[in-house]
């Protein structure tokens, strides 16, 4: 709310009206895989010890980096745990 104070919403829908979509879709593409990238390597490292593949990795992974952007210190490897 404080961010939006004083912003007239002409000219935030003028805003959104010129933004490209097109760098936005490269970037989720991307990181799309490189999510699936470090969950296929992790599946690899833990291959010796059970078989796994990387979609099972996956959500663990995915909690694990999105709960490290916003918990102190290594958070995100907690969630990573839990979810596992």
């Amino acid at each position: 709310a404080w961010t939006l104070h004083g912003v007239a919403l002409d000219d935030l829908a003028s805003a959104a009206s010129r933004l490209r979509p097109g760098p936005l879709v490269v970037f989720a593409v991307a990181f799309a895989g490189v999510m699936y990238a470090r969950a296929a390597r992790l599946a690899v490292s833990i291959g010796p010890i059970r078989p796994t593949r990387a979609r099972e990795v996956l959500p663990s992974q995915m909690a694990g980096y999105l709960a490290g952007l916003v918990l102190p210190m290594q958070g995100g490897e907690l969630a990573r745990i839990v979810v596992g």
